[in-house]
């Protein structure tokens, strides 16, 4: 049940805990404890954490997964949540290369997303600009490799 997949003074720390902790929940795995190594570092990989549990000012990723694919899987990963008893929807994306790319996500939502972006030098979650929605999509470049938390409200 331990794990621990290096990279917490990188953001490629940051990243490959993203996708653990979206496709822990996509799946349903119980439990899973992260083990920190002896004297290395984790910023990266906790700001990871934090990004899903304390995004800024947002409501948390929510407790029941949601569909979620990518068109380019190599490139960028998704994973959406929704909380029930509001019905918000909470979209992490893992963006896993050094590429800009001009993303496109269609969700069942109306007005803007307001997006935390975790990225750079920094092992930190920084709210940045919202999202507009554009007759049902949601465009934004991405500089990776980053992870962005999106909130629908």
């Amino acid at each position: 049940t331990e794990y621990n997949y290096g990279g917490g003074d990188d953001i490629s720390g940051a990243v490959a805990q993203a996708d653990v902790l979206g496709a822990y929940g996509r799946h349903g795995v119980h439990a899973a404890a992260l083990w920190p190594l002896w004297q290395q570092p984790t910023e990266f990989i906790l700001a990871a954490f934090e990004l899903f549990r304390r995004p800024a000012d947002l409501a948390p990723f929510a407790n029941t997964s949601l569909p979620a694919d990518s068109s380019d899987l190599a490139k960028v990963g998704v994973w959406a949540s929704v909380d029930e008893d509001s019905g918000r929807v909470s979209v992490v994306v893992v963006h896993r290369t050094r590429d800009e790319l001009r993303l496109r996500l269609d969700v069942g939502a109306e007005g803007p997303a307001q997006r935390v972006v975790l990225a750079g030098a920094q092992p930190r979650p920084v709210a940045a600009s919202p999202v507009p929605n554009t007759q049902g999509h949601y465009d934004f470049v991405s500089q990776g490799p980053s992870v962005t938390y999106l909130a629908f409200l």
